[in-house]
């Protein structure tokens, strides 16, 4: 078997299933398929995603970086409910690079003309911007995308792959494969009362054509999607075999500390070794970097320990930043300015765009002014945050002249290879990439930093392996950090409570720009032009006659980077803060109010309700925000206790999430409940503070994270969805929790947080 056919994207719904053609559009997935053959595991491979070995067992192919979110269980589900697979014989493996894992869910939900089944326009479209993916070639693991992406792929390979072991059996038995049937890891002749395994059909399965289209399982006859089998990575992350990035041991290894610049986003000016090159193990000080982007020194040495003690005498004088070194408060102050005097540009301007039809049409600053009396304006802010991932940043990697392994905890392999071959001056078939598991993610491990860091020393000490690692000083105060922020809203409602005007500019650095100076994509990066800043108002979920959207960019030294779920965390604290603020001084009701307004969106109104009916009644002290962010819909409760008028602690945290078609629900629950205890730590201590272009916080005493007696009651409740396609769930969860908290202080003190963290003492811990 040397080639099998991919699938495409235009389905037609026929008699309760889905009809998915994938023949002469198809994807070449040739290369895939040889390539995971060849690793791990020896099998017949059915496709790019499939191996089966002869007794029985099912190998999932997963192209996605498992960091904790389960993604490994949820893509085997996939591909083993349409396989119509044993539970019990699935396993799973990484797959190697190759163009035929690129992510095309991350552009739009994987629909960017809408549904391709809905007309030829949309189907043949999609297929078109798909190639172009295809070509390029990014597996990426971003912007809570993976599911769907895996909803419109694998569940054809998955069926493809039954047909084609249906096939085998009904060569075997000399019958027509019509009359056949599957029933958990068997092909069954009911006519005849005879079964066959699909270990003993593999190999002549693997040789048969793959089908011209399939049939794609109706919800109603689901066996593993909507339930919760054991996910696969738990045994091995319980009994210690499990392979994260720092635990990659290979002969004859060396380590390498890393030392930063101490102003961030500096290259090195110079650097003082000498007491370190003397230490004992130590092997050498190399400038570690890509060229233009020497940001760093590592320490070689023996041992771990050697090159970590070796690297705290290594002294480093940083280059010019490319901006004023930041300072916190002065950042502030300086945010503040730029909303009282900068131009903003505009994404959105419906006066505007209605005074391009109507002559008599005011401009939107008259239309504020006209409504003074009734304007309400607030401002908000949050701090830059750190990643800090339990993994801290590493790789390994090993240099032979002609080839290049890297073992890379990433979140975009096909970039960190690429990366990679372009450091060393190799192409691209020269080097492989190992994907392990990792320690959490974040967006964090999108950046090439650590990478190209491993690979310019690896190149200092060709033929031996070095694992490249961060300290967790080094991985706080050396992060593409989430922006710090600024904003300011205006507002008015109109006689019947409705949102009549609102208009918000917002000051913070782009995502997309920062990272395209340190890793160009095809994206490309301009401040300017970078609507993702306001992606989560754009447009808001509440129905709004006159809105306005403005974007100042900052300029700074400082990296920014994706931190868990981008603009929505700053935009939904900010928005939802706001509606609150609204409601109150209308003397509305804030749960009322967002009711009132959702009247017309059915979803977001359903799962406000079930929220509500599931709070209950029993406290006064409850916030409350909803959110839509990557297909998914999430409203928060948050319920906190109040000692002598003062906040005290959360009490209770209720989550309502409609995601579509739920793979796994535990898996969901358990990506809500995370996200809570992460929105909960950024929202009451989170803040990464720079004096003199430093970041001061340096570990977890002073960048604070939830301790487990502080963790309040996290209740999930799912709705039952009617949404066709699956949402995400690593990061919508996470934006709501900030601006819930914060109502929910207000209704029970009085006091408005317009400022995070909550606490902006660095308290040890909140009470008990």
């Amino acid at each position: 078997m040397l080639s099998r056919r991919g699938f495409i994207l235009s389905g037609t719904a026929i008699g309760g299933g889905l009809i998915i053609g994938y023949g002469l559009r198809a994807l070449d997935d040739g290369d895939a398929a040889i390539k995971f053959a060849a690793q791990g595991a020896r099998a017949a491979p059915l496709n790019a995603w499939l191996k089966i070995a002869t007794d029985g067992t099912v190998i999932c192919g997963i192209h996605r970086a498992e960091m904790g979110q389960g993604i490994t269980t949820t893509l085997s589900m996939l591909l083993a409910e349409e396989l119509d697979a044993d539970w019990n014989t699935v396993r799973f493996e990484f797959v190697p690079v190759d163009r035929d894992y690129f992510n095309f869910g991350m552009l739009l939900r994987g629909q960017p003309l809408g549904d391709p089944a809905a007309s030829w326009r949309a189907a043949t479209g999609t297929w078109a911007i798909r190639q172009g993916f295809h070509a390029l070639g990014m597996s990426m693991t971003i912007s809570s995308s993976s599911t769907v992406d895996a909803w419109d792929t694998l569940r054809p390979a998955g069926a493809a792959a039954r047909h084609m072991l249906m096939q085998a059996a009904a060569d075997q038995w000399k019958v027509d494969i019509e009359r056949l049937a599957t029933e958990s890891g068997f092909v069954i002749d009911p006519a005849n009362n005879r079964r066959l395994g699909y270990g003993e059909l593999a190999e002549a399965a693997s040789h048969e054509t793959p089908p011209d289209s399939v049939t794609l399982k109706d919800s109603s006859a689901y066996r593993l999607i909507g339930h919760n089998p054991p996910r696969l990575d738990t045994p091995m992350k319980v009994n210690g075999s499990a392979l994260f990035g720092l635990d990659i041991a290979l002969p004859d290894m060396l380590y390498a500390a890393v030392v930063h610049s101490p102003v961030a986003g500096t290259n090195i000016a110079s650097f003082d070794a000498d007491v370190a090159q003397t230490m004992p193990g130590v092997h050498g000080v190399f400038e570690a970097g890509a060229p233009g982007f020497v940001r760093a020194v590592a320490v070689v040495a023996d041992t771990s320990w050697q090159a970590l003690q070796a690297a705290s005498r290594v002294s480093v004088t940083p280059g010019e930043p490319s901006s004023a070194a930041a300072n916190s408060h002065a950042l502030k102050v300086e945010y503040r300015r730029m909303l009282d005097e900068a131009s903003p540009v505009y994404f959105t301007d419906t006066a505007a765009d209605a005074a391009d039809s109507d002559a008599q049409q005011p401009d939107f600053d008259t239309l504020l002014a006209a409504g003074a009396d009734a304007l309400v304006t607030a401002d908000y802010a949050v701090p830059f945050l750190a990643h800090a991932c339990m993994e801290p940043m590493n790789c390994t990697a090993l240099f032979k002249g002609d080839s290049l392994e890297i073992w890379a905890p990433s979140q975009a392999n096909s970039i960190a290879r690429d990366v990679a071959a372009k450091l060393a001056g190799l192409s691209n078939d020269q080097v492989r990439v190992h994907t392990t598991l990792m320690g959490g993610g974040f967006g964090r491990r999108a950046e090439m930093d650590f990478i190209e860091q491993a690979v310019a020393v690896a190149m200092r000490v060709p033929g031996r392996p070095v694992k490249l690692f961060w300290s967790r000083e080094q991985d706080i105060r050396h992060d593409a950090y989430r922006p710090a922020a600024m904003c300011r809203f205006k507002g008015q409602l109109d006689d019947n409570g409705k949102l009549l005007t609102l208009d918000y500019t917002l000051v913070t650095q782009s995502v997309v720009a920062s990272y395209e100076t340190r890793t160009p994509t095809p994206r490309g990066g301009t401040a300017a032009t970078d609507s993702s800043v306001v992606e989560a108002i754009n447009p808001p979920i509440y129905p709004v006659a006159n809105l306005r959207l403005g974007f100042i960019p900052a300029e700074l030294h400082v990296p920014a980077g994706y931190w868990r779920s981008v603009a929505h965390s700053w935009t939904t604290f900010f928005m939802e803060s706001f509606i609150d603020e609204l409601a109150i001084t209308a003397g509305r009701d804030p749960l009322t109010f967002r009711r009132q307004l959702l009247k017309d969106q059915p979803r977001h109104r359903a799962v406000l309700d079930a929220l509500v009916a599931e709070v209950g009644k029993t406290s006064s002290n409850v916030g409350y925000a909803i959110t839509e962010s990557h297909d998914t819909v999430v409203a928060h409760a948050v319920e906190v206790a109040v000692i002598d008028g003062q906040f005290e602690r959360v009490n209770r945290v209720v989550c309502a999430v409609d995601c579509g078609p739920v793979v796994h629900p535990d898996n969901v629950k358990a990506q809500m409940e995370g996200s809570v205890v992460d929105g909960l730590s950024a929202a009451l201590f989170g803040s990464v503070d720079f004096a003199d272009g430093r970041a001061v916080p340096g570990n977890f005493d002073r960048y604070r994270r939830m301790r487990m007696h502080e963790c309040p009651a996290i209740e999930v409740h799912l709705i039952n969805s009617s949404h066709p396609r699956p949402g995400g769930v690593g990061e919508p969860g996470v934006p709501g929790v900030a601006p819930a908290l914060c109502n929910a202080i207000y209704a029970a003190t009085g006091k408005r947080i317009r400022d995070l963290p909550v606490l902006q003492a660095a308290l040890p811990d909140i009470a008990l």
